[in-house]
């Protein structure tokens, strides 16, 4: 025991304590929440801004870490060699190397970065002002060792690939709301608009059998009729038959016109020239495009040329903010609880948004998340479906409740959440 100075066992602890704050850095950092951190510098803590600074340079603030890390633990086990020697010689030096691993492992290593995971936010503001200025001190060695994993990186995989993948994206996303850090609101207007992209006419259309539209074949007078009594801005007008749409109609203009003549003017000088758009085709493609041509409104077709539909920008704008509303329509109730468990909705919705009402998570749903409902149904049935018939998704009973000739109307959802029902089958 004379042969070992004090200075010997405070190097050790030294060491230990140098391990453990190099273990916890860098879990802390690879934990915690930029969007906070922003939060918090934007408010003036010069230490979150810092330490920002340090995750916009995270692979050097990593060399810092590991050759700090490596340091650490080397020395640690040199000095506790050193003692082990003087102490009890060199005989003991397997029973010490045993002892120093257990001691390393559980202080330096498992204990602090579970604690750094847990406390992320202060931890990593606590130590950015120091490991900043590590970070400058082994500046030269952690540029030389990230030269050298580049290289290596470019001799063995020179594909890019992307920082942050659009899954990742949306977890990231939902991490800020669960955080607090953004508003649900907010959140749910940032998921909106990345599937934006994912959307297509057909999803969004007004479909055929509801389409308002007038032929152009009709005596002036009961077009005028017919148009005057119309809720819309905007209609298409066909030759003989809805396949054969020849324009759209500029209501207003129309009957500016018709009420100065005194009599029902001609139709056929207020007709835009229609654009014609696949059924197919994304909503962020279309809506450049009738921004291009100023229209207001387009047709929609399927393979073989027929009209399926028509869509509007506001449809469209209607998928980024939701409904939007004016003084002539009518509201309607598209979704409703009927009591626990069970859910009335409109057969026009889609099935993802749908599936989100209702809590129902779903591994398959991509394959079906832009249907509408009622497509649904009849895609899974494989027949038309009367009123009152059933199918079953899983834990999800499908009835329908109205049908208009062939089309649905209205459903019945009842779903019971997997984690609400019993060892008997029953709801608990």
């Amino acid at each position: 025991m004379d042969d070992v100075g004090w200075w010997l066992y405070l190097l050790l602890v030294f060491f230990i304590v140098l391990g453990a704050y190099f273990a916890a850095s860098e879990i802390a950092l690879a934990s915690v929440s930029q969007s906070r951190l922003k939060i918090r510098a934007d408010k003036g803590d010069k230490n979150a801004a810092k330490t920002l600074y340090i995750l916009s340079h995270f692979d050097k603030a990593i060399s810092t870490i590991l050759i700090g890390n490596n340091i650490a633990h080397v020395f640690t086990a040199s000095v506790a060699t050193l003692m082990a020697t003087r102490l009890w010689g060199s005989g003991s030096l397997v029973y010490v190397t045993i002892g120093i691993t257990i001691i390393v492992f559980f202080i330096s290593e498992m204990l602090p970065k579970t604690l750094a995971k847990a406390y992320s936010e202060r931890f990593s503001v606590f130590v950015s002002p120091s490991l900043s200025i590590l970070m400058f001190l082994f500046k030269p060695v952690s540029v030389l060792l990230s030269a050298i994993g580049n290289l290596f990186s470019r001799l063995f995989n020179d594909e890019k690939k992307a920082t942050v993948t659009e899954e990742e994206f949306y977890s990231i996303i939902e991490s800020i709301k669960d955080e607090g850090a953004m508003e649900d609101e907010k959140g749910d207007w940032v998921h909106t608009a990345l599937k934006f992209g994912d959307k297509l006419v057909d999803n969004i259309k007004t479909v055929r059998t509801d389409i308002m539209a007038v032929d152009c074949n009709d005596d002036e007078q009961t077009i005028f009729d017919t148009i005057k009594n119309s809720k819309h801005s905007r209609i298409p007008v066909y030759n003989g038959s809805i396949d054969e749409i020849i324009g759209v109609l500029q209501i207003r203009k129309y009957l500016r016109a018709s009420f100065k003549l005194g009599k029902p003017a001609n139709i056929h000088d207020f007709l835009d020239p229609p654009l014609f758009v696949f059924h197919s085709t994304h909503i962020d493609e279309l809506l450049p495009e009738m921004s291009r041509q100023k229209v207001n409104l387009a047709v929609v077709t399927n393979t073989f040329g027929g009209v399926v539909g028509v869509v509007t920008v506001e449809d469209i704008l209607e998928e980024l903010v939701g409904e939007i509303w004016d003084e002539d329509d009518i509201a309607v109730e598209y979704f409703r609880q009927v009591e626990q468990y069970k859910y009335e909705a409109d057969a026009s919705m889609l099935v993802e948004e749908v599936f989100e009402l209702i809590g129902m998570e779903d591994s398959d749903v991509d394959q079906i998340a832009h249907d509408t409902l009622s497509t649904w149904v009849y895609e899974t049935m494989a027949r038309i479906p009367h009123e009152g018939d059933r199918m079953v998704y899983k834990d999800l009973v499908v009835t329908i409740l109205n049908m208009d000739k062939r089309r649905i109307r209205n459903l019945l959802l009842e779903y019971c959440p997997p984690d609400q029902i019993d060892d008997a089958g029953g709801r608990l």
